[in-house]
């Protein structure tokens, strides 16, 4: 059996990169007439890679080819290039010298154990396997556990993050406040999670008895079928980031619901009437209404476009697995750092408690939803409202 050594880091102070790219380089020079491969999640990685060992290692090779990303040295050894991103085609090689598979974490189990591991059994070859640690699933971290207590003899476990005090940079520490309690976990602390769990923690931390008087309000649509146990929810947060108010129904008609959206979004319209420096009264109109956001999936669009034929404006948000973790992160953070007011409404609360997490072991991707037969209506309608919100803070935002 090959032999296969695991590195466990935290992001960037403990330079993988620098010594996987060590390692390549002095199999390739010092091992004649070797295969030797780098993979890496994303093809972007590899060409960086790629470029910068020709860079180190330019007056002894013979020939390079920048499509197939491989370079040839004068002693006959060669180094490929590859990313997960080929799929398919990753499959037939093989590596007599060394093999380094680098973030290891992101990778699909499939590409590593049907495309990959293939390729160091007929020679043997060695394996490094480097990443920042996520879940405690998936064949990193299988591979880290076989060499804990040599329970495999055949792997070699090496968790830098605890053999070396690294400090973190001051500038990494300002990213702290800024991203999830738990990811920053992972990424910085280097620890493995848990593949699954709650997502959003002590959300009681954050609930309010009475917001302070809107100036401003920022609203989120999650859209149902109006039957059952789907809800249609409309809520939003004021000037500070508190909850203001919440509405939702399952008894209505699609009509009726974009009436009584339509009504509720008006009630933040008003006029008053101003005096000028001559004393002429006129009348000025004032719309509390800042920002706007309903999902546009599935039967989304539908009600975008009745609501923007009554005069409502509004933006769409495409909800994928990339944007809704964007919202996910977002709101923890909030959480984690007590900025966001929530009211105390007991099918909120319930469904936020609730709300999990789940990795897919065959495709190490994680998502987000309500547990089954449970709703995330509210929970869903929250999160787009304080994506309007985060949009006004940030100055990124303006819908008028």
């Amino acid at each position: 059996m090959a032999e296969t050594i695991v590195i466990k880091a935290a992001r960037q102070r403990f330079g993988k990169s620098s010594f996987t790219k060590a390692e390549l380089i002095r199999f390739a020079l010092y091992r004649e007439g070797t295969l030797n491969a780098y993979v890496t999640p994303k093809l972007s990685l590899a060409k960086k890679m790629f470029k910068e060992i020709i860079k180190a290692t330019s007056s002894f090779i013979v020939s390079r080819n920048q499509v197939d990303m491989s370079i040839e040295y004068s002693n006959g050894s060669i180094i490929r290039f590859h990313s997960e991103q080929q799929g398919e085609g990753l499959r037939g090689f093989t590596v007599t010298g060394l093999l380094v598979i680098d973030e290891g974490s992101s990778f699909k189990d499939t590409t590593f154990y049907e495309f990959i591991a293939p390729w160091v059994t007929v020679h043997k070859a060695l394996t490094i396997i480097t990443s920042t640690p996520k879940y405690k699933t998936g064949f990193f971290y299988e591979s880290y556990m076989e060499g804990i207590g040599k329970k495999n003899p055949y792997y070699t476990t090496f968790d830098w993050v605890q053999s070396y005090e690294v400090p973190i940079s001051l500038e990494d520490q300002e990213k702290r406040d800024k991203m999830p309690s738990m990811k920053w976990r992972s990424e910085y602390e280097g620890f493995f999670l848990d593949a699954e769990g709650s997502v959003f923690g002590n959300i009681s931390a954050c609930l309010i008895d009475k917001p302070e008087e809107m100036r401003e309000i920022y609203l989120g649509l999650d859209f149902g079928t109006g039957s059952g146990k789907d809800y249609t929810v409309l809520t939003g947060f004021n000037q500070s980031g508190q909850q203001v108010f919440i509405w939702s129904t399952n008894d209505m008609a699609p009509l009726d619901q974009v009436e009584e959206i339509t009504k509720i979004v008006k009630s933040f319209q008003v006029e008053i009437e101003v005096v000028n420096s001559s004393g002429r009264k006129s009348k000025q109109r004032i719309d509390y209404v800042k920002g706007f956001y309903a999902e546009e999936n599935s039967i989304g669009k539908i009600y975008l476009d009745a609501l923007k034929k009554q005069g409502v404006v509004i933006s769409p948000f495409n909800t994928t697995a990339k944007t809704k973790r964007r919202l996910i992160e977002n709101f923890q953070v909030a959480i984690q750092n007590s900025s966001v007011g929530l009211l105390k409404d007991q099918d909120l609360m319930q469904q936020f408690s609730l709300y999990e997490s789940q990795v897919d072991p065959k495709t190490n991707k994680v998502t987000y939803n309500a547990p089954a037969g449970m709703n995330d209506d509210k929970v869903i309608a929250t999160l787009l409202a304080w994506n309007a919100y985060l949009r006004k803070i940030t100055k990124m935002y303006n819908i008028r």
